[in-house]
């Protein structure tokens, strides 16, 4: 059974949800920043207090953009951050096409870098914000695209 991102039941364990309640001031929202800004430095903020390096923020090639290019030992990880308002619609905006796209601009990473022989894995984040008053909510898929 497939769910939201293509993940099977097996690979909902590795779901971490988190109620960011030390993100709700940390790191105010200003005119000057989208949405989507705003949800990708939560989500670094969240990686690197996990032990993850962020290596790239919105790493662009003709194919596509990686979001956020981590590393945690020895593996590179290709992070989507999909940022909205309502629960629940954060990764199921992940569609398949944007997987594809996704993969190909990871491939193009790795070569561009000389990486070839990494090890990888594509996560998703999902970062819902629902207020000033109110912590935001972040949603970590941990080998999202389920090899």
């Amino acid at each position: 059974m497939s769910i939201g991102i293509g993940l099977s039941l097996k690979s909902l364990a590795s779901i971490i949800i988190v109620d960011a309640k030390k993100y709700r001031f940390d790191l105010p929202m200003t005119q000057e920043m989208t949405l989507g800004q705003h949800g990708e430095t939560l989500a670094a903020d969240y990686l690197t207090e996990r032990g993850y390096i962020i290596r790239e923020r919105n790493w662009h090639c003709r194919v596509g953009e990686i979001d956020l290019v981590a590393q945690k030992d020895t593996i590179w990880i290709f992070i989507e951050v999909k940022t909205r308002r309502q629960r629940d619609a954060a990764l199921a905006s992940i569609t398949p096409q944007k997987r594809e796209r996704l993969v190909s601009a990871v491939y193009a990473y790795l070569e561009a870098n000389g990486l070839d022989d990494a090890q990888w894995r594509v996560d998703a984040i999902g970062v819902t914000v629902m207020g000033r008053d109110k912590a935001p909510q972040i949603e970590h898929v941990e080998d999202a695209l389920d090899w």
